[in-house]
């Protein structure tokens, strides 16, 4: 789901400066790469990960399509990005501009391509360990919606919106702890986003989510035990899994407590 133009892939019609051609592309987020790697290298990473993206895609109907850098006349930063950024693209001139049919038929393809390029991205980094399977979670349909279930997390601005409106307080009740107290400045504010639809219930790649309702903010002890199982743990089973234990280690403090006393009591009569 892409959410912005300056970060991530998304589709996109690039006109030339002078009006000359216009480029349908599946292109990259410029502003993220020049961000990360600098002025010097975002030209080449730009033409690097199209290349990738391009071998991702080898499967799909790519036929007839421009991979690799399009030609902008572009002299600026963005527009010399935009140039590299492209992944694949159909290139329309001055005059040569299809019915809307024909667009409408390509816009669809290009869509098609998109999914398919966030479908292989998230593969690659399910295979580089990136996203880790809970146990039980098998090929296939179910791994899918598990990455799903973890890329809708992983959503910068949903991510945000749900801090914003839930705090930074875990709100699984029984920990309800804040990072702040427990690590001064640099835990301020710190907590992250669960997305509460359990991903065997997803019938698709969600796309419209809603942080105030969609979303719960938990501390990353609790997030991670909540993953822990091929069907993640609700809020309310984490908070009874955190009752049990502080129950088991009452009672263990108590056992202690009392064999302490015991032992202090038989001291007391061996001295009298």
């Amino acid at each position: 789901m892409t959410e912005t133009a300056q970060r991530g892939f998304y589709v996109v019609y690039l006109v030339a400066p002078d009006g000359s051609r216009t480029f349908l592309s599946l292109e990259q987020g410029t502003t993220e790469i020049y961000d990360r790697v600098g002025g010097r290298r975002y030209l080449e990473v730009l033409e690097d990960t199209a290349t990738r993206d391009v071998g991702l895609l080898a499967r799909e109907d790519i036929d007839g399509l421009i991979t690799g850098p399009v030609d902008l006349d572009g002299t600026t930063t963005m527009t010399r990005g935009y140039q590299a950024g492209n992944i694949l693209a159909i290139e329309y001139g001055r005059g040569e501009v299809p019915d809307e049919e024909v667009l409408a038929t390509d816009l669809t393809r290009l869509l098609v391509l998109y999914t398919a390029l966030v479908e292989a991205r998230d593969q690659v980094q399910a295979d580089e360990g990136d996203a880790e399977d809970p146990s039980g979670v098998e090929s296939g349909i179910e791994a899918k919606r598990y990455r799903w279930h973890r890329r809708a997390e992983r959503s910068p601005s949903l991510a945000r919106d749900a801090k914003q409106i839930h705090g930074s307080r875990c709100q699984v009740q029984a920990c309800g702890k804040r990072l702040v107290d427990l690590y001064g400045e640099v835990g301020d504010g710190y907590i992250e986003a669960h997305h509460l639809t359990p991903f065997a219930d997803l019938d698709g790649r969600p796309t419209e989510l809603d942080p105030a309702t969609d979303f719960a903010v938990v501390c990353p002890d609790c997030h991670r035990m909540i993953h822990r199982r091929r069907e993640p743990y609700t809020l309310a089973e984490a908070r009874r899994g955190l009752v049990q234990l502080a129950s088991a280690r009452y009672v263990a403090i108590q056992i202690e407590q009392g064999l302490r006393g015991g032992r202090v009591a038989q001291r007391d009569r061996g001295s009298r």
